[in-house]
């Protein structure tokens, strides 16, 4: 019996990279400023946001959905609206958010893209290859 060809490379199970080795506190600290000055350099977006922007934009989008849908909540009690209709509009409000956002979820992913490509420079620069092996102990003199 001869084993199954694949038809396509896609086809084809791609190996697991080496596990990469954990870095210092200091090597990661060098190695976020590097990236995070490679991005501003080569990104269309440029240099990310900080983390306190991030939380800030994520707290104001929980308020903001949280209100609308507290507003519909009490709107459909009140006009004692059925079910059926209730399903139908969140299934539509959905469907809206999902097509509205699909510019926006191609736009993180081409992001994640240029992140891992400025984080392999970052490494290959800074001399942090993530399967180099760990340098040795420094042993202590006397």
């Amino acid at each position: 019996m001869q084993p199954i060809q694949p038809i396509s490379s896609r086809d084809q199970v791609e190996t697991d990279p080496a596990p990469e080795r954990p870095l210092s506190p200091g090597q990661s600290e060098a190695l976020d400023v590097r990236q995070d000055t490679l991005m501003t350099k080569d990104s269309a977006d440029g240099r990310p946001p900080t983390h306190g922007t991030r939380l800030f934009g994520w707290k104001l989008l929980a308020i903001i959905f949280g209100s609308i849908a507290i507003a519909g909540v009490v709107w459909a009690v009140t006009q004692r609206t059925g079910i059926g209709v209730i399903v139908g509009f969140v299934a539509l409000v959905v469907a809206m958010i999902v097509l509205g956002a699909a510019p926006v979820l191609g736009a993180g992913l081409l992001r994640g893209k240029e992140e891992r490509t400025a984080n392999k420079q970052a490494r290959n620069q800074l001399n942090l290859s993530p399967t180099a092996p760990a340098p040795p102990p420094v042993q202590p003199t006397h």
